[in-house]
């Protein structure tokens, strides 16, 4: 038996679904917090300005879409667009994923 197969036993659907949903809300909060604290912080001309930061460690070490480009707006942007980008991309749950019956 594989590491993994006891999670995707039929038994654990509300497991799969309490884990998911909890994970979708930290990453919820997290881009709400983005939205409002890191600009102050982390902006253009916050306490620790993002450019600055940016310039001098290579993308190596830090990968991140902002090495393009960094502006306030476009991290409010990027900020507001990925919770709603990430709920419509994922795949609605099936009511004949909760059945108790094994699987053969």
């Amino acid at each position: 038996m594989p590491t993994v197969d006891w999670w995707l036993q039929p038994a654990y659907w509300l497991s799969r679904l309490v884990f998911a949903r909890g994970l979708a809300a930290i990453y919820l909060i997290a881009f709400l917090v983005a939205v409002n604290q890191f600009r102050p912080l982390l902006g253009e001309s916050g306490l620790l300005p993002a450019p600055r930061f940016l310039a001098r460690v290579p993308f190596r070490l830090t990968p991140s879409l902002f090495h393009l480009r960094y502006s306030d707006r476009l991290l409010a942007i990027v900020a507001w667009l990925v919770p709603p980008a990430a709920h419509a991309t994922t795949p609605p749950r099936h009511a004949d994923t909760r059945c108790d019956t094994p699987q053969r």
